[in-house]
């Protein structure tokens, strides 16, 4: 929901202390006097970005100003398609992505029973290619964007074999698949290109991890 506020252009506060600021800048301090509120509304009337909630875990460091609403946010997503691998994740991230001007999709995997060709060959349709290799980012000018999932709480061996479908996944499409807590900050720059980067191969062989978000951030 806070995600959907942001690209709606809403502001997000903290119910309980803005209603209370709300409250006291409507009441006046005797009779016959006027509430703050009366006396000068702009100047008076709070500031929803000195109530944001507590932050999350979401890899951000952005200001409080970030979170002030910003109409470009509305078609932030326009292109973008991103391929959801699990319901829950879909269902959380449809509205924001579809307000923003995005599609999302669904692929359910299951575990022992998906199809790595299968799941690939999905998402190389949704781009408008055939094959199963890497995206060919020029074939139709579509920005295809999957979703990662890793479940918290799984029967046993769910996790390894999510850890490997996700791998094989990436080095197929030779894109880093994305991490649901990564669209907070991508948002708040108002940025949907920091979602869809190349695989990263350190010079192990092993597949880098996605960028921090301070990396962003200070880019910016």
């Amino acid at each position: 929901m806070g995600l959907q506020a942001l690209v709606d252009g809403r502001y997000i506060v903290q119910h309980d202390t803005f209603l209370k600021a709300i409250i006291d800048a409507t009441s006046s301090n005797g009779s016959g006097t006027k509430s703050p509120l009366e006396d000068d509304w702009d100047k008076n009337f709070p500031d929803p970005l000195q109530y944001l909630p507590p932050r999350g875990e979401e890899p951000t460091e952005r200001e409080g100003i970030a979170y002030a609403p910003d109409p470009n946010r509305s078609n932030m997503f326009d292109g973008y398609t991103f391929v959801f691998a699990n319901m829950g994740q879909y269902n959380n991230l449809l509205a924001p992505i579809t307000e923003g001007g995005g599609k999302a999709l669904l692929k359910e995997a299951i575990p022992e029973k998906t199809d790595i060709d299968d799941f690939v060959r999905f998402v190389k349709g949704v781009a408008g290619e055939k094959d199963l290799g890497s995206f060919n980012d020029g074939s139709e000018g579509k920005r295809v964007v999957v979703v990662r999932y890793a479940p918290t709480k799984a029967k046993a061996g769910e996790v390894e074999w999510f850890y490997e479908f996700n791998r094989k996944v990436s080095i197929r499409l030779d894109h880093r698949l994305i991490e649901q807590n990564e669209f907070l900050d991508a948002i708040l720059g108002v940025d949907a290109s920091v979602l869809r980067r190349p695989l990263e191969i350190e010079s192990s062989g092993i597949v880098a991890p996605p960028p921090t978000a301070s990396k962003h951030i200070r880019g910016a």
